[in-house]
């Protein structure tokens, strides 16, 4: 996609060497958190399962369980065709 692609020209400026998957992981954790304490505050658990998130490498969609408490049921599914890896949708 192109904030991936734009992601990675930002990441090889600034650090010059290649995005690990840590780095997609830590951006899209950071940006949705960030958001998410940005816009509620110290509230923002009630608002966690009803704002979504579709990032670089990962999305967020959580649940609550009395007893595990928050659970991100997000699933990434991928499809390995013509030597490309696509998001199945």
């Amino acid at each position: 996609s192109t904030a991936i692609v734009n992601f990675i020209k930002k990441y090889r400026a600034k650090f010059k060497f290649e995005p690990s998957e840590y780095s997609f992981k830590g951006f899209d954790i950071g940006f949705y958190f960030g958001k998410m304490l940005s816009k509620h505050g110290a509230n923002y658990l009630d608002f966690i399962t009803k704002e979504k998130y579709k990032g670089l490498h990962n999305n967020f969609s959580f649940i609550h369980d009395a007893q595990y408490g928050y659970i991100n049921t997000s699933l990434m599914l991928l499809r390995y065709k013509n030597f490309a890896l696509d998001i199945v949708e």
